[in-house]
């Protein structure tokens, strides 16, 4: 059964495209479309190719509206711990922590 994951979400800045689809028996989320400022200020922090890039992987379930996986932190350029929270039918909250200490998140629609 498909998930209210699954489909075309948008960045908060509306810039960067992310479909979220079946990978296996669990969820990944890559990047479909990129403006040019976005590919630019990823190429500053060392991705070479924005559009393609899995942003979110080994995504599974961790509760009711609820989904725990891997985020990738271009700026870091590693992938963290990371959780996603359902906040309505088109809005979805992805976050994710370095170390525990640093955590950043965003909401998608």
């Amino acid at each position: 059964a498909k998930t209210p994951l699954e489909g075309l979400w948008t960045s908060p800045k509306r810039n960067v495209p992310v479909r979220i689809a079946r990978c296996g028996r669990l969820l990944c989320g890559q990047v479909v479309e990129a403006s040019d400022r976005a590919k630019r200020r990823a190429a500053k922090q060392g991705v070479t190719r924005l559009v393609g890039e899995p942003l979110l992987n080994n995504i599974e379930p961790a509760g009711p509206g609820r989904w725990k996986g891997r985020v990738y932190v271009p700026r870091i350029r590693q992938h963290v711990g990371g959780k996603i929270t359902m906040q309505g039918p088109n809005r979805m909250e992805v976050a994710g922590c370095f170390a525990g200490l640093i955590c950043r998140s965003a909401v998608y629609r």
